[in-house]
């Protein structure tokens, strides 16, 4: 499937109406919140997966980061705290960015986090001020093909 496609198929089945997406740069995590449009996706395929599944991943280039800050991009938190919010949450939940990012974010707003464990195509990972969001931290990943093709033929 091609990139144009799978993120196509991927906005219309997603259970959120924006996205914040989340990067390093400069000394910050940053989020830049969007309607889901692939800015910064990729289509990778994973080598460790059986049959070399292919990924839509969130990895944006240094100067689609630029273009975000430019576009309204805000500072959600220091390097600094996210590693130690990092630290916090690994030896509960194991090493992962998108947890560290999500906790960061309900700290930003004023809430409390809670993993869950909703699908994409299921619910969203944040509500703020009524909207539903979706979060990813770069090098996240969206979906694979062979999930997407399962949500859209109703088999998840």
């Amino acid at each position: 499937m091609e990139l144009r496609t799978m993120v196509d198929n991927y906005k219309t089945f997603e259970a959120c109406e924006r996205h914040f997406d989340g990067f390093a740069r400069d000394g910050f995590v940053w989020a830049y919140e969007s309607v889901f449009n692939g800015l910064g996706c990729v289509l990778d395929r994973a080598a460790k997966s059986k049959g070399g599944a292919v990924s839509m991943r969130f990895r944006p280039t240094a100067d689609e980061k630029k273009a975000m800050i430019k576009a309204g991009a805000f500072k959600v938190c220091t390097i600094e705290h996210f590693e130690e919010v990092h630290e916090m949450l690994t030896p509960v939940y194991g090493s992962n960015k998108g947890h560290d990012f999500e906790y960061v974010m309900a700290e930003y707003f004023g809430q409390t986090w809670e993993k869950d464990t909703l699908k994409w195509w299921e619910g969203p990972d944040m509500i703020v001020n009524g909207i539903t969001y979706q979060l990813k931290f770069e090098r996240a990943t969206f979906t694979t093909e062979t999930q997407l093709i399962r949500v859209i033929e109703g088999l998840h």
